[in-house]
């Protein structure tokens, strides 16, 4: 297990910022990572990859249309450690 910093700020060092997750995880929780949703020449499509099987959705007209559906497949999947699906965070200001 390894601690994981949720707004991706590693200077942020506040308690409520901070909680345990798997390797896997926190390498998903990186700035490199793009959120799925990538740019075709014509359209946009988003991909996950869980339990080491790749599966794609779309074609999107819109980045946020890809978007919204890495972040249902990450819910459906139980990815909800994603800063995105983290709703609230308990004692942040």
């Amino acid at each position: 297990m390894e601690i994981d910093h949720i707004d991706r700020n590693p200077f942020n060092q506040r308690w409520y910022n901070l909680r345990e997750v798997t390797r896997r995880q926190n390498m998903q929780n990186t700035k490199r990572s793009r959120g799925g949703a990538i740019q075709g020449k014509r359209s946009w499509s988003a991909t996950i990859q869980v339990g080491g099987v790749t599966h794609r959705f779309g074609p999107f007209n819109s980045e946020a249309e890809a978007r919204a559906a890495y972040l249902s497949a990450c819910a459906s999947y139980g990815l909800a450690y994603l800063p995105e699906l983290v709703t609230s965070i308990k004692g942040s200001p």
